[in-house]
């Protein structure tokens, strides 16, 4: 077994098209297509500048997405093999810290400017991302690291007043309809599984509907 490719610290992990990417501190993103036994580096997002770490990979089943801090968001759709930039408002963004998408909307959160949380909406026409808009209605954003999650066909984020809903209708941010009976204040998704947290408790699922404490 290969002990991992060689880039630094790895900073997330993302299975797309029976292949597993992992993205790094030195900005490269690596691939294997058996298990981890070999590791290839994909073609360079920004010249192997070690200032853009990449921090954050997502996936639609179509394109590979990945984050680079103060360069932007990228996409490819052969595996990395050619990288494509997704619109220009988040190229100078300091830290990715989400990545979410359902159906023709994604969703990218982080560190904003002065260090407050912030996230951002795109929706697709034509095959295409339209424009980033900022969509911080709905909670004041905070000195930490905002994460947006989709769970169960809606987006959720995790920020410094708590976890807080996306609603389509009015394109703001509320209260959490999640059954868990209590409110939570983190939640975050990995491989499928999802985690949600309050004061005292901790809450895992499979379906987003089911919970355990």
């Amino acid at each position: 077994l290969n002990v991992g490719p060689d880039g630094g610290y790895t900073t997330q992990l993302k299975a797309h098209n029976g292949k597993i990417f992992v993205g790094s501190y030195s900005g490269t993103v690596f691939k294997t297509s058996d298990n981890g036994y070999h590791w290839q580096a994909c073609n360079s997002i920004n010249n192997g500048s070690l200032s853009h770490v990449c921090r954050m990979l997502q996936s639609d089943n179509t394109y590979l997405y990945a984050a680079l801090d103060y360069k932007g968001l990228f996409s490819s759709n052969d595996d990395g093999n050619t990288w494509q930039q997704v619109g220009s408002a988040l190229d100078s963004m300091p830290e990715f810290w989400g990545i979410a998408i359902i159906a023709d909307t994604l969703m990218v959160s982080g560190e904003g400017s002065n260090f407050h949380e912030v996230v951002y909406r795109s929706v697709k026409a034509s095959g295409v991302w339209g424009s980033f808009q900022k969509v911080i209605n709905g909670f004041t954003p905070g000195s930490n690291k905002a994460t947006v999650t989709a769970l169960n066909n809606r987006f959720y984020i995790s920020v410094t007043q708590g976890v807080f809903e996306y609603n389509t209708a009015t394109n703001s941010w509320q209260a959490p309809t999640i059954p868990i009976g209590t409110t939570p204040t983190y939640i975050s998704s990995f491989s499928g599984n999802y985690e949600l947290a309050n004061s005292t408790s901790v809450y895992y699922s499979k379906d987003g509907n089911s919970w355990s404490e």
